[in-house]
C-alpha cells in the first residue's frame, strides 16, 4: 500500500484524479485478464497488477522528462522487474498479473500526450470487453468437469461407508453404477484440455475406472451373496491408493474426508501378534504354524479387523471380531492362497450363505445357515458337475479306484433317509438314518468292531455328564449370592484331545465374575470330545451357563 501511495500520488498530480482512477482500474483489469488467460487455476487477489501499471506510467513520464537518462532508467526498471519476478516465483506472487499491469501501464504512458487520455481509456475498455468475451473457456469447462468428479466420488464414498444392509447397499450402488463412466465421458467430451492438465485428466480417468470396477465387484458379490469378491474390491482400493497425487486439485469447497477408523470404541486398542501351533493352541516360541495380527481391547479380547497367516506369511483368514466374538465377514484360504470358505458371522454364529471350496479351488457347496440349521442349497464335484440343486439332490463320492465312498440324499437342504459310507475295498464304513437333518441312528464298522450311535456323539460333554458338571459348579461357585440374579454364557472349543481353548463369552457380567466363571470351567471335569460317525474324535464347540 505504501507503493500505491508513493507512486500513485505522483501520477495523480500529472494526469489528474479522474484520469488516475480510470488508469488504475484499466491497468488492474488488464492485469486480471492476463492472469486469467495465462495462469492455470490460480486464485489471485490484490491490487499489485494495477500498482505495477501505475508504476509503468510513471516510468514512461520520467523517461520523457529525462531522455538523457533513459538507458539507466530502463535498465533499473528491468532489474526491478526481474528481482520482483524471481521473488514472486518463490513467494507465490501472481507474476502474470504483474507483467499484464506493466504492459498496459506502458501503453497508457506512451499514449499520454499523443492522444486524449479519455480516447485511450475508451479504446482500452473496448479491448478489455472484447478480450473477456473471446477469452478461452476451457478452464471453466474443465473446472465444471472436475466438480462433477468430486461430486461423483463423494456420492460413492458416502454409500460405501454408510453401513447399509445388503439389500439397501445393493440398490444404492446399482442406482449409481454408471456414474463413474458418465463422469469419464464428461471429461472426454471437453473440446480442449491444456497440456498441463492432461496428466491429471488421465489420473482421474484411471481413478474412475478403478471405482467403476470396484462397484461392479460389490454388485456381483451382493447379487451372488458371495464374499470372496471383497478381495477384488480391496485390490481396487489398493490400486487407487497407489495412484499419484493430482497436481491441480480443484476441490476448493470441501476438505478431504477423514479416514474411517474401523472401531466402535474410544478405548485404546493394542495391535498384537499371536503365534499358534498346528492345532491353533497359543504358543510363544518360534515353533508355530500360524500367526494372527489384530487388535485387542483392555480385557484381552480380539476386537476389529483380524488377519491370520500361515507360517510362510501367506494369508489364512480375514475377518472381524467384536469383544472376542466373530462378528462380520470371514474369508478363509488354503496354503496355496486359493479360497477355502467364505461367509458371515453374527455374535459367533454363522449366518446367511457360506461358500465352501474344493482343494482345486472350484466351488464345492453353498450352505445357508438359518433357524439353527445348515441347509445345503447347491453342491458340485471337483470338476464342476452339480449334484445338489436348489436344496435337493443325491450326494455320491468315489474313491480314487472308482468305488463308491459315500452316498446319501439331500431333501429340502437337509440330510434325509439313509446315508452310507464305504471303505476303498467296498466294505461298509457306516450307515446312518436321518430325518429332516437330524441323525436318528447310526452304525459304524471299524476293525471288526460295531458301534451304534445317535446325534449326541457330535456333541462334546464333561466327564460324568452335564448333570454332574452343574453339580460341581453349584458346589464350587463361591460368588453365587441370593442378592444377585445374573449369569454368564461361555462358548469354547473342545479339541479332539479333550483340551479346552478359544474361550469366549456370549453373555458377560462384571469382569470379576467372567474371569471366575472361566476358572470354574477350566478347573472342572475334563471334557470328552465329539466323535464323527462314532469313529473318530473331532474338535467341536460347546457352551455352558454359569449362574451367580
Amino acid at each position: 500500500m505504501f507503493s500505491l501511495f508513493y507512486v500513485g500520488i505522483q501520477v495523480e498530480r500529472k494526469i489528474g484524479s479522474v484520469n488516475f482512477l480510470i488508469a488504475y482500474f484499466l491497468t488492474g483489469l488488464i492485469a486480471g485478464l492476463a492472469s486469467l488467460n495465462f495462469n492455470l487455476f490460480v486464485v489471485s487477489v490484490g491490487a499489485s497488477g494495477a500498482i505495477f501499471g501505475i508504476y509503468a506510467i510513471l516510468i514512461v513520464d520520467t523517461i520523457r522528462k529525462n531522455p538523457q537518462n533513459k538507458v539507466s532508467i530502463v535498465v533499473n526498471f528491468i532489474i526491478y522487474l526481474v528481482v520482483i519476478t524471481l521473488l514472486g516465483t518463490r513467494l507465490n506472487f501472481d507474476n502474470t498479473a504483474h507483467i499484464g499491469g506493466v504492459v498496459s501501464g506502458l501503453l497508457v504512458g506512451l499514449s499520454y500526450g499523443k492522444y486524449k487520455l479519455r480516447l485511450v481509456y475508451a479504446i482500452g475498455t473496448v479491448i478489455i470487453l472484447v478480450s473477456f468475451i473471446v477469452s478461452p473457456r476451457d478452464q471453466v469447462v474443465y473446472f465444471n468437469s472436475y466438480q462433477n468428479f468430486v461430486s461423483t466420488d463423494h456420492h460413492i464414498n458416502k454409500i460405501i461407508n454408510a453401513g447399509l444392509n445388503d439389500k439397501v447397499f445393493y440398490d444404492s450402488l446399482y442406482r449409481i453404477k454408471d456414474l463413474p463412466q458418465e463422469t469419464i465421458d464428461d471429461f472426454r467430451s471437453n473440446d480442449f484440455i491444456r497440456s498441463q492438465l492432461r496428466k491429471d485428466t488421465s489420473l482421474i480417468v484411471e481413478y474412475l475406472t478403478l471405482r467403476s470396477k470396484q462397484i461392479d465387484y460389490f454388485l456381483e458379490g451382493l447379487s451372488r451373496e458371495s464374499f470372496i469378491y471383497l478381495d477384488s474390491v480391496g485390490l481396487m482400493a489398493f490400486k487407487i491408493s497407489t495412484l499419484p497425487q493430482i497436481e491441480y486439485n480443484l476441490n476448493f469447497n470441501s476438505k478431504p474426508s477423514p479416514v474411517k477408523i474401523e472401531q466402535d470404541t474410544l478405548e485404546q486398542l493394542n495391535i498384537v501378534r499371536q503365534n499358534y501351533d498346528a492345532n491353533w493352541f497359543k504358543v510363544n516360541s518360534f515353533e508355530f504354524e500360524y500367526y494372527r495380527i489384530g487388535q485387542k481391547d483392555s480385557l484381552g479380547n480380539w476386537h476389529g479387523r483380524i488377519e491370520d497367516y500361515f507360517k510362510d506369511g501367506s494369508i489364512q483368514m480375514k475377518g472381524y471380531y467384536h469383544r472376542g466374538l466373530k462378528d462380520g465377514i470371514f474369508i478363509y484360504y488354503k496354503s496355496d492362497s486359493t479360497y477355502s470358505s467364505a461367509g458371515r458371522y453374527f455374535k459367533d454364529n454363522r449366518i446367511g450363505k457360506w461358500e465352501i471350496y474344493h482343494k482345486n479351488g472350484h466351488l464345492y457347496s453353498e450352505i445357508r445357515h438359518e433357524s439353527g440349521f445348515a441347509y445345503v442349497e447347491n453342491m458340485w464335484d471337483s470338476v464342476g458337475n452339480q449334484f445338489v440343486k436348489n436344496r435337493n439332490g443325491e450326494e455320491i463320492y468315489k474313491h480314487p479306484n472308482g468305488t463308491i465312498s459315500h452316498k446319501g440324499n439331500i431333501v429340502d437342504g437337509l440330510n434325509h433317509g439313509f446315508i452310507e459310507s464305504f471303505y476303498e475295498n467296498g466294505d461298509l464304513r457306516f450307515k446312518e438314518y436321518h430325518e429332516n437333518g437330524k441323525l436318528i441312528k447310526g452304525v459304524s464298522y471299524f476293525d471288526k468292531n460295531i458301534n451304534t450311535y445317535d446325534w449326541s456323539v457330535y456333541l462334546p460333554y464333561p466327564e460324568g455328564g452335564f448333570e454332574s458338571f452343574y453339580e460341581y459348579i453349584e458346589r464350587e461357585n463361591k460368588l453365587k449370592s441370593d442378592s444377585i440374579e445374573e449369569f454368564v454364557v461361555i462358548r469354547f472349543d473342545v479339541h479332539y484331545s479333550g483340551e479346552l481353548y478359544d474361550i469366549r463369552f456370549l453373555r458377560r457380567y462384571h469382569e470379576k465374575y467372567n474371569q471366575y466363571a472361566q476358572e470354574l470351567l477350566l478347573k472342572g471335569p475334563k471334557w470328552i470330545p465329539a466323535r464323527r460317525h462314532g469313529l473318530e474324535e473331532i474338535t467341536s464347540i460347546a457352551e455352558v451357563t454359569i449362574n451367580f
